[in-house]
């Protein structure tokens, strides 16, 4: 016996003596795919002992993510680095080997995800004609930053994020973060415009009309750059030279400097030689600080002595007068020679001394007599001009009287109605001579009433009238006015009328928008609005450029990196009522949709074809060439490359995956059912009598489209003619059954051949049908292509309207949703249809979309057992004392811990806003959130609510 003891111990002693390992480990994040590393700090190793590491990749326990041996403890502590790691959580196993005996321990990780997806966008500022262009990251990582075109590299990498002085043009700036990731978006530079032209105006000193001596101009400089006075001052100091050729030939150079905006308009010359009664030459010239030049050629005709008379409107149509003293050298004699008797220039003009008809004058560029309350008696007059260089001019003038109710501005809007602003005036000018005292309608529409006359004197505001709201169509006005004298004025008002052309030009992440504007409305912006999923709100994101107050323009807005939906609003002022204030009218005039990358399908349409066969197109948007494939069908792999082909043909019934890319490397997929006839359909904009409208179809540009009306051809069959234009509409003689044939002409193989019609009657003018909208519950998990929402509409309707989600699953194209890809939960979905000329009808679809990720526990495979469990049902433990793999809670495989009961509640860590107050949490990881009231798991880097029966 003691022998045995003795051996037993003599067994056990270098077991006892050999202690348990400890491990230690520290983890550095993936910033970069793959990039993670485990740092694995061993303490009380043996030396000369050889350890294995037998790393997995969680949830899988069965296939080892890596293994690592023959790993040598050279001391009695050891660090070892499993590097190249993805993100995820992980489980190691360490074996320690000291010749034929071993030992193991288990130890668990987690590599962060800290990989930060480029971000950026371009700013664009433009000195001396060129762009400079920063580069703001938002997210990520750069290093280096380059810019290409479509022909090559245009600045190779650099580490600066600003490219200055960057022709115009359309760019890709390429950002490289710290992984060798790269990302582009595209920037377009405009190019500098620089029109400089010369102001020389005729009756001003902006020309050359008046003098300072008998031999010298009088003169002001003013420049315009691209019709503006407001120059940048980049541009300044701009150097200015006039070089006067004489009659003689001989040449005179005057040289100026203009240093800023402050001094254009404003720089008096008064040395430009003159040579009286000869025809001779100016040339003026300027450089800028950027090197731009302009040069401009005045022909000066042989000119004398030549005063002007003007005549300005007074008090009630009398007048009073300026007299323009063009070619005139100060001081010079100024003598009324003829006059009626009531004439005093002494009470008109303070340079006149009492009873006398003449005086000297220096006022260049004119000299007046008498003002708006002071009138020259009616009646003939002569004057004479005697300057100091001994010309002289003689001329006569008549003054009369007389005014009238004048229309001083008409401002078409809001919508179908107008306004007008009415004033008294003089015969001459639109200078006020009077007072409205009271205002009347005396015919106009029946819209604005019945019965005729109408008092407005509310209209009048200070002794002039504003009228607001007016119906479109023609009115006389009749004013009572303190000059005694009833006038009247014939007004005719149209309504707005906004017509725009649009286009939108997809980059590489960013988009161009322009639009051209044609309106009878007064000073229209055009703003382009971006719907924020988020707030739920449209936010205006830029106005497009324009030349000023003008009514028809091109406007251009660059570089717009959003992506979604957006609408562009057209903002113009009226006239308000009885006040002097004007209101704005604003009406939405385009709207489209930009898909993220800008590469998004609008629309797939089927046909079917006499073989049984089937024509499926695609109308796709993007950075062209987009090219179209199917990979998948029926949930089995299925290839056709159709190329830049957007129709696919000889297609059997089935549900296709495809694939459309686009030029900058994005892509999109789409699962498409393909059994029946899905055909496009005619749609009608802004149909109302003696307004423009048309009938259109929506994208396929590439289609050959032919139009009839009540079967007669009334627009050939051409590429891209999807719209029907009526300019204007007259419902008397186009109502009437409209059919758009459609045909392929560039795949022979093709059965396009298909007619689509809509039937334009005066009753669908303003009585719109949206239908009924239900509310449906649907299981994701049995969806297997696009819901069509129609078929959730109740009753009859009309199919030309558009499907618009309230919700943001971004999941919908045209009428079809594509629910499979959704998370569970509750979308909602409006459609519109507006009347061919007014009205609108709305309806609601509600889809509660159900479909959990719960599965049943495995019970059999290879799935480890399960060896940890806590249950309220008693059931734990080996039956009859045998242990066994069936027992509870071995049964249940792969897990870590099981817990059950069907009575009572297990109760996890509550906490209030677990993001923040868990510093280090860990993927799988369950609290109560005691601020959102909701069970939380953390899940792919982040706090989720277990609020629907969904995956986290």
């Amino acid at each position: 016996m003691k022998r045995k003891l003795l051996l037993f111990f003599g067994v056990l002693l270098p077991m006892l003596f050999w202690a348990q390992f400890t491990i230690n480990i520290t983890t550095v994040p993936e910033t970069c795919t793959g990039d993670g590393k485990a740092i694995i700090n061993i303490g009380n190793t043996t030396v000369g002992s050889v350890f294995e590491f037998v790393t997995y990749k969680l949830p899988n326990t069965s296939t080892p993510y890596r293994v690592t041996n023959s790993v040598i403890a050279n001391s009695t502590s050891l660090s070892h680095e499993e590097g190249s790691l993805p993100a995820g959580n992980y489980s190691v196993k360490i074996n320690e080997i000291r010749g034929l005996e071993s030992r193991s321990q288990t130890a668990s990780f987690s590599i962060s995800n800290e990989f930060k997806e480029l971000n950026f966008s371009n700013d664009v500022n433009y000195s001396c004609g060129l762009a400079n262009i920063t580069v703001n990251v938002s997210s990520g990582f750069p290093i280096s930053y380059e810019l290409r075109t479509s022909a090559g590299v245009v600045r190779p990498p650099q580490a600066s994020n600003i490219f200055n002085n960057v022709p115009a043009g359309t760019y890709n700036v390429i950002i490289t973060d710290k992984c060798g990731n790269t990302k582009g978006l595209s920037v377009t530079t405009t190019a500098e415009t620089n029109n400089y032209t010369f102001v020389t105006a005729t009756t001003n000193q902006l020309g050359f009309n008046f003098l300072s001596s008998c031999n010298t101009y009088n003169h002001i400089i003013n420049i315009r750059r691209n019709g503006s006075s407001n120059i940048p001052v980049e541009k300044f100091p701009i150097q200015i030279t006039y070089k006067i050729t004489a009659p003689d030939g001989s040449i005179t150079t005057r040289n100026y400097t203009m240093n800023n905006n402050l001094e254009n308009g404003k720089l008096n010359v008064t040395d430009i030689p003159f040579y009286y009664n000869q025809a001779f030459k100016i040339e003026t010239s300027l450089t800028d600080a950027c090197g731009n030049t302009h040069t401009q050629i005045n022909n000066i005709p042989a000119r004398t002595l030549n005063p002007e008379v003007i005549t300005y409107a007074g008090v009630c149509g009398q007048n009073y007068i300026g007299i323009r003293n063009y070619i005139t050298a100060p001081a010079y004699k100024l003598e009324f020679t003829q006059y009626p008797p009531q004439f005093k220039p002494w009470e008109l003009n303070n340079n006149f001394v009492l009873g006398s008809y003449s005086a000297t004058l220096t006022d260049i560029p004119i000299v007046y007599f008498g003002d708006v309350n002071k009138a020259l008696p009616i009646g003939n007059y002569t004057f004479k001009i005697t300057d100091a260089c001994g010309h002289v001019a003689i001329r006569n003038f008549t003054i009369s009287s007389g005014f009238i109710l004048r229309n001083r501005g008409i401002r078409e809007g809001c919508n179908a109605t107008g306004s007008v602003y009415l004033q008294i005036t003089g015969n001459s000018d639109n200078t006020k001579v009077g007072d409205i005292t009271e205002l009347r309608v005396l015919n106009g529409p029946s819209s604005y009433s019945n019965t005729y006359p109408v008092n407005i004197d509310n209209a009048i505001v200070n002794g002039s009238a504003f009228v607001g709201s007016l119906p479109a169509g023609t009115y006389v006005f009749e004013a009572s006015n303190s000059c005694g004298i009833p006038e009247q004025a014939t007004v005719t008002l149209a309504g707005a009328n906004i017509k725009i052309t649009s286009n939108v030009t997809h980059n590489c992440g960013s988009f161009n928008y322009s639009a051209k504007i044609t309106s009878n409305v007064y000073n229209p912006y055009i703003d382009l609005e971006h719907f924020n999923e988020n707030t739920n709100t449209w936010e205006k994101i830029g106005t497009l450029s324009r030349p000023g107050a003008v009514s028809n323009y091109t406007g251009i807005l660059n570089n717009v990196t959003l992506s979604g939906k957006f609408r562009t609003r057209a903002r113009y002022e009226v006239y308000n009522n009885g006040t002097t204030s004007t209101s704005i009218c604003e009406e939405i005039v385009d709207t489209f949709m930009v898909a993220p990358g800008g590469l998004s399908l609008k629309n797939y349409y089927t046909v079917s074809c006499a073989d049984n066969t089937y024509n499926l197109i695609l109308d796709a948007i993007g950075i062209a060439p987009l090219k179209y494939e199917i990979f998948e069908k029926d949930d089995v792999a299925f290839s056709i490359d159709n190329g830049i082909d957007p129709v696919f043909v000889n297609l059997s019934e089935g549900t296709y995956k495809v694939r459309i890319s686009d030029n900058c490397g994005n892509s999109i997929i789409a699962s498409l059912r393909v059994n029946r006839n899905k055909l496009p359909t005619i749609k009608p904009s802004n149909l109302c009598d003696g307004k423009n409208g048309k009938l259109f179809i929506d994208g396929l540009s590439f289609m050959d489209i032919a139009w009839y009306k009540d079967g007669i051809e009334i627009s050939p069959s051409s590429t891209g003619n999807n719209t029907l234009n009526f300019n204007p509409f007259q419902s008397s003689t186009d109502v009437g059954l409209y059919t758009a044939k459609l045909s392929y002409n560039p795949n022979p193989n093709s059965c396009i051949d298909n007619f689509i019609s809509f039937n334009l009657t005066e009753s669908n003018q303003d009585n719109p049908n949206a239908g009924v909208g239900q509310t449906v519950t649907l299981n994701k998990n049995q969806i297997t292509s696009g819901i069509d929402l129609f078929q959730y509409l109740n009753g009859s309707y009309d199919n030309y309207g558009t499907w618009e989600e309230t919700t943001n699953s971004n999941l919908l194209v045209d009428n079809e949703w594509f629910g499979a890809f959704a998370n569970p939960g509750t979308y909602t979905f409006t459609y519109n249809v507006s009347g061919t000329c007014s009205n609108t009808a709305t309806s609601t679809v509600i889809i509660n979309l159900i479909g959990a990720c719960y599965e049943e526990p495995t019970t059999i495979g290879d799935a480890l057992s399960t060896n940890h469990g806590i249950t309220l049902l008693k059931r734990a433990g080996s039956h009859n004392g045998v242990a066994s793999t069936d027992d509870w809670p071995m049964l249940r495989k792969g897990a870590w811990t099981v817990l059950e009961s069907n009575k009572k509640g297990f109760v996890v860590t509550r906490m209030a806003e677990p993001e923040t107050a868990i510093t280090k949490p860990k993927e799988g990881m369950i609290v109560y959130d005691t601020t959102e009231k909701c069970l939380k798991i953390y899940s792919d880097g982040s706090w989720k609510c277990y609020n629907i029966p969904a995956c986290p």
